[in-house]
């Protein structure tokens, strides 16, 4: 097993006909029904109302498809033993990305084992917003 970071390209060969069978089985995607109103329950906790059974139906149609990109101040700091974001990704959703570190170190935890990378990191991004 190779343990480095290099980027070597590679090239993914599906035939066409499969991605148009594809393309075509999501576009008769069936959605499920919401809840009538009046049947929703009533709101305990930290769900919010419509929420009870899962995402609701119009949230589910419209998520990870946004019509333009967000425009809060958004900070990201990606650990060494996380997930890692994509770049080119993020700058299409996000229009005002004023923090990206990448660390060596730190996972999912990272308050817990990475908590100076993760403190230096905040103070980076809230002075920015200054």
């Amino acid at each position: 097993m190779r343990n480095d970071t290099e980027i070597r390209p590679f090239r993914i060969d599906i035939p066409q006909a499969d991605l148009d069978e594809l393309r075509d089985r999501l576009a008769r995607t069936r959605w499920a029904n919401e809840l009538p109103p009046g049947e929703e329950t009533v709101q305990t906790g930290p769900v919010p109302p419509g929420w009870e059974y899962g995402v609701p139906l119009s949230e589910d149609k419209h998520a990870d498809h946004p019509t333009e990109p967000t425009t809060v101040p958004l900070g990201l700091a990606s650990f060494a033993y996380d997930f890692r974001s994509i770049r080119r990704f993020a700058e299409r959703d996000h229009a005002a990305i004023v923090s990206w570190n990448e660390h060596d170190r730190g996972s999912h935890w990272s308050a817990h084992d990475a908590p100076d990378l993760l403190l230096a990191d905040l103070r980076q991004f809230y002075r920015k917003l200054r």
